[in-house]
């Protein structure tokens, strides 16, 4: 008779019969019938940065027990569930820490993409990390407010800083991650880079560096990388200008290098399109995305993730999420940077 193993997911490792090795599922031992044979689900196992432990056979039985070889052939499966919750830190400025400026007037505040994000990873175990909590009150220095417009309760630690530069946020996202050792990262950095006048080239190296310190508290951290979302070029006094028209398009072209260059087989860095999925009528202020922003900048973010936290690698070098949050190869252009082709496909 033959007996077959499979596990749920598919592929996970197996042992059956007289090999004591683990193979990957499905498994297929020949084996006498009315003889017996041990089966055995090994766990925790790894599928990419997710893990999975083992829940039960679908006989009823334990991990590892004996099976009594039938007349007719036998599937067995081994069911396995993931085991341990993902731990997120989003990391940004005012696009993702938010705003409640008056306390005392429900309803005026709003809390980012997050509150939306975090909606949508209902499925999953998830844990939003980082040193603050809440919102800001629309100053520089002013944080920890509690978030005030989401329609429902989230987990609001995260690690973005009103008004700061990538240069600001660097070292405390640092002290923060060593922290909370969060295996993904959502890095939304550059807008107050431009605005407040630093070259992209800097703003660049200064992102490689917040990669490289998060890979310090966890060597095999995901790492989703914005393009940042748009600005209006007529808002701001004086008008921003081609601050928002050219400069931040060409910061995220340079980011889109920095993602190719830095990506790694143990530590991903998936380049999340936040500049093209979003217009200017998602735009509250001409800088911070309003409800319907915050929401195509969760989808956006969630598109990206839910491979990661299903186990799958990123397809390519990079992974884009483009307009509406579906994930895309970057179009086909070429980086005002490097003069590469920005397809990863």
């Amino acid at each position: 008779s033959t007996v077959r193993l499979e596990a749920i997911p598919p592929g996970l490792d197996l042992v059956g019969g007289t090999n004591p090795t683990p193979q990957p599922s499905p498994v297929i031992v020949q084996a006498i019938e009315g003889g017996q044979i041990t089966v055995n689900a090994p766990g925790p196992q790894f599928v990419g940065l997710t893990e999975y432990d083992f829940q039960s056979w679908s006989d009823g039985q334990g991990r590892n027990h004996l099976v009594t070889v039938p007349v007719d052939d036998l599937t067995l499966t081994a069911q396995y569930a993931v085991s341990a919750n993902h731990t997120i830190m989003a990391i940004g400025d005012s696009v993702t820490e938010g705003q409640d400026p008056n306390q005392s007037n429900p309803g005026d505040g709003w809390p980012t993409y997050r509150c939306y994000l975090w909606d949508d990873l209902a499925a999953y175990s998830i844990d939003f990390a980082g040193s603050l909590t809440g919102t800001s009150a629309g100053a520089v220095g002013q944080h920890n407010i509690p978030s005030d417009g989401c329609p429902w309760a989230f987990d609001e630690d995260h690690e973005a800083y009103w008004g700061e530069r990538t240069d600001e946020v660097a070292p405390k996202a640092a002290v923060a991650a060593i922290a909370a050792t969060p295996d993904m990262a959502l890095v939304h950095l550059g807008t107050n880079d431009v605005l407040q006048g630093q070259t992209n080239a800097t703003t660049k190296e200064e992102q490689r560096q917040v990669i490289s310190e998060l890979r310090v508290a966890t060597p095999a951290m995901a790492i989703l990388l914005a393009r940042p979302s748009p600005c209006d070029p007529t808002a701001g006094s004086p008008q921003f200008g081609t601050k928002c028209s050219s400069d931040l398009p060409d910061l995220g072209d340079r980011l889109h290098d920095l993602a190719w260059e830095e990506d790694a087989a143990q530590s991903p860095v998936v380049l999340v399109d936040q500049h093209s999925n979003l217009s200017l009528s998602d735009l509250r202020d001409g800088v911070h995305p309003n409800t319907t922003g915050d929401a195509k900048m969760a989808e956006a973010w969630f598109t990206a993730l839910e491979p990661l936290l299903d186990g799958i690698d990123p397809a390519g070098d990079v992974t884009v999420a483009g307009v509406a949050g579906s994930v895309v190869p970057w179009s086909p252009t070429t980086s005002t940077v490097s003069g590469r082709p920005l397809t990863c496909a």
